[in-house]
């Protein structure tokens, strides 16, 4: 029998909580839903509104910093979908993109990508955290963060 994590539980039981993203933009969707399919505006590595990490992984930031600026790009994400859907419970992760901005020379993105997977996993179980993963560079995401990811979920 495959054990259903339900996200609030674990979140709390992570010590995180979600933040609020209560205002709205008038050019964009922070999430737009298609059928069963919510796509998510991309989301910097905040907390409120001091970043996480700014610069290039590689450079001024670490492989471990861009771990923990992934994690929280990630849990912004969530909070949209919170904001915005009113239920965590009723989607799970299809695909995330993490996009980050690095050193000419610097290979492990993918490290540092591991801290928004992991935040799924973590928060929804190995089963229903499960998703597809791209992490590309880039120059420079939005506002000098590290690393930028956005997402799509589908409905259970």
């Amino acid at each position: 029998m495959t054990t259903v994590f339900d996200p609030y539980t674990r979140l709390a039981e992570l010590g995180l909580e979600l933040p609020s993203w209560k205002s709205r933009y008038e050019w964009f969707e922070r999430t737009h839903q298609v059928g069963d399919l919510l796509f998510t505006s991309g989301q910097v590595s905040t907390i409120g509104t001091e970043p996480v990490a700014t610069g290039r992984l590689g450079a001024e930031v670490t492989v471990e910093e861009g771990y923990a600026s992934a994690r929280q790009a990630m849990l912004n994400v969530l909070g949209l979908i919170h904001d915005d859907t009113g239920d965590l419970r009723l989607w799970r992760p299809a695909r995330i993109t993490i996009y980050g901005a690095v050193a000419p020379d610097f290979t492990a993105l993918g490290q540092s990508a591991t801290g928004a997977s992991q935040l799924l996993v973590d928060v929804f179980g190995p089963v229903y955290g499960a998703h597809a993963r791209t992490a590309v560079t880039m120059p420079n995401p939005a506002n000098g963060a590290a690393i930028e990811v956005d997402a799509i979920f589908h409905r259970r």
